[in-house]
């Protein structure tokens, strides 16, 4: 399928000549019809041999439903620019062209209309001068009258010659945004929200997020599609679609809402973008303001959305967004001033938006937006991956997804060549990895200094100091630096806490219990000799010690020492067998056993005996 706007002056036949081709009314409601005339959008299709499906979006051409129109441009590839040929280039021609230059749409056909009531060949040759200098100066053009018919014929080879040279659209695994473009309920299903599907499929029972103008509805499942009103269980651009949404009601749906899903757009309500101004006059030379009013709209997708301009450099502006959109860097998009229209024959002028970047820097002191003005004039057309990573310095996975950028793509090459390495599913500048080994070495020398007896560095420590984004990469550079990570805390291998006068006593402590393994010293010989709390959990945190409740102080390789001997007792034993054949007291025995119950390695059977499971390695 192929989806074609329309595009001119309002009275210039865009609604008969579609409903010619395709037999279908565009226009819905019965003022439309009254009127002759086109208010909201319409949409059409048919069957074109050689070409297959053709859709038709209809846009009014009335100066006073420019938004309207925009909205049903926004998501278009091609359109049929139409100029009535007993009237020639009229005004909303000059702001329809503008608005399609805007947004980049370089596909489609000029049709002079209404051929039976005038020569269209001066009409033909007014509009071919408009179009010169514009992205549709090489478009084809045709003639036809919807009344007689003549030319018809002719107008379908050149859709099928269009549908065919169509760019061919971005593959399934395309990033979802269905922009909606109309609303409305049905008896027994619910909400449908229908749009152009521009890139990437859509599936019957899937999930997806609605970012909406109030609120963004996340987990909304598709209850069911329509594909030019026939159900579909899977739907690929480019195409028009009708999705029903389980559990969202009418009026939290509108257009200018996007379907996506979840996790792959960041949803931005600051921008920083390249503008231009479009001329939109019909040839009489008129002032223009060469810059934006403070407060315009942005027109991007089917979405208007009120915005507050600031100027960064001629050409170059920040837009702050009254609510977020999913918006990616090279996204185009229209400026209006809607209070800008000097009369009826002068259009308000537009300025075409091309996003450079949809998660830009704040400005926190004085200069930076003219440094951020002098680095977006720096880059050199569309911005890549390795770009981004560069500016920001930091980058993750996520986020570069969540931007447009395929994160796994990224060659070893262009890292290397860009001095960028990936830590933890994050892409970094070496020179910031740098910055964080220094900063974490800084922080644990800090440690040491204010606390010798516990030199060790928490991770979480370390990972606000050094400013880094995850938990993982902290402990991986930390590993890069040799430092041991254990229990969540980081120590450099040769780190010992200094115990000063009370470790010489220690050391006298573990050559008693390197004879005898459960000699444990007293409460009070632990006193005397100043191992406070403090210093024997410094001393258990780089394994001198093993410390029990009590506090009981025991060597290391104390229980696979004792449990060799308990080995040797009838089976199952007691506390008091226990305590006799490792030559010790219940203070010291009673904890040693709970220790050998936690390893497993012993098995309290009932409240008076124990076995023993298993014989540690020794």
């Amino acid at each position: 399928m192929q989806v074609i706007a329309t595009a001119g002056h309002v009275d210039h036949g865009k609604s008969t000549l579609v409903e010619c081709l395709t037999g279908m009314q565009p226009d819905r409601w019965q003022q439309e019809k009254d009127r002759g005339l086109s208010i909201g959008l319409g949409f059409v299709w048919t069957t074109l041999p050689g070409a297959g499906d053709v859709a038709f979006v209809d846009v009014p051409g009335h100066r006073r439903f420019i938004g309207t129109t925009l909205a049903g441009l926004g998501p278009a590839a091609a359109v049929l620019f139409v100029v009535a040929a007993d009237e020639g280039w009229q005004a909303q021609s000059g702001e329809h062209l503008a608005a399609v230059d805007a947004l980049g749409i370089g596909n489609g056909l000029l049709v002079v209309t209404r051929s039976d009531l005038a020569d269209p060949e001066p009409a033909l040759a007014q509009a071919r001068e408009h179009l010169a200098g514009t992205r549709l100066q090489r478009i084809g053009s045709c003639a036809v009258s919807a009344v007689t018919g003549a030319g018809m014929d002719r107008l379908r080879t050149h859709l099928v010659q269009l549908c065919r040279a169509m760019p061919a659209p971005a593959g399934t695994d395309t990033r979802l945004r269905l922009w909606g473009d109309r609303a409305f309920t049905l008896t027994g299903a619910g909400t449908v929200l229908t749009g152009t599907l521009a890139a990437g499929e859509l599936r019957s029972g899937e999930i997806v997020n609605l970012a909406g103008r109030t609120a963004l509805l996340e987990q909304v499942p598709v209850r069911a599609l329509h594909r030019l009103g026939k159900p579909a269980e899977t739907v690929t651009a480019p195409a028009r679609v009708a999705v029903n949404l389980r559990g969202v009601a009418l009026d939290q749906v509108r257009r200018g809402d996007a379907l996506i899903r979840p996790g792959q757009w960041r949803l931005s309500d600051v921008l920083d973008v390249r503008l231009r101004l479009v001329d939109t006059h019909t040839g009489a030379t008129r002032p223009t303001a060469a810059s934006p009013p403070a407060q315009a709209t942005l027109h991007l997708g089917t979405a208007a959305v009120p915005v507050h301009v600031r100027l960064l450099s001629a050409g170059l502006a920040r837009l702050r967004l009254t609510w977020p959109l999913p918006v990616a860097a090279a996204d185009r998009a229209i400026l209006r001033d809607p209070g800008g229209r000097v009369n009826d024959r002068e259009p308000a002028p537009l300025w075409a938006v091309e996003v450079l970047d949809a998660a830009p820097p704040e400005f926190t002191r004085r200069g930076q937006p003219a440094a951020r003005a002098a680095q977006l004039n720096a880059q050199a057309g569309s911005t890549t991956l390795m770009d981004e990573v560069l500016r920001r310095g930091v980058l993750s996975f996520q986020d570069a997804a969540t931007l447009g950028y395929d994160p796994d793509r990224a060659s070893a090459q262009s890292l290397t060549r860009n001095a960028i390495e990936v830590l933890d599913r994050h892409f970094v500048r070496t020179l910031v990895l740098d910055q964080w080994r220094a900063a974490i070495t800084a922080a644990l020398a800090a440690r040491r200094q204010s606390d010798p007896l516990d030199p060790a560095l928490p991770v979480d420590t370390a990972q606000s100091a050094a400013g880094i984004p995850t938990r993982q990469a902290t402990i991986l550079l930390a590993e890069q630096l040799g430092l041991s990570h254990a229990r969540g805390r980081l120590r450099a291998t040769d780190s010992e806490p200094d115990l000063g006068e009370p470790g010489e006593h220690l050391a006298g402590i573990l050559a008693e219990l390197a004879e005898d393994p459960c000699a444990a010293p007293t409460l009070t010989r632990l006193k005397e000799a100043g191992l406070t709390a403090k210093h024997l959990a410094a001393a258990e945190s780089v394994g001198r010690i093993l410390l029990l409740p009590g506090p009981v102080v025991l060597a290391p390789d104390s229980p696979a020492r004792a449990i060799a001997g308990l080995a040797g007792l009838p089976q199952p034993f007691t506390v008091s067998q226990a305590r006799q054949r490792l030559n010790s007291n219940r203070r010291v025995v009673v904890p040693l056993l709970e220790h050998l119950d936690a390893l497993g390695w012993t098995t309290r059977l009932d409240p008076a005996h124990r076995r023993v499971n298993q014989m540690p390695a020794i």
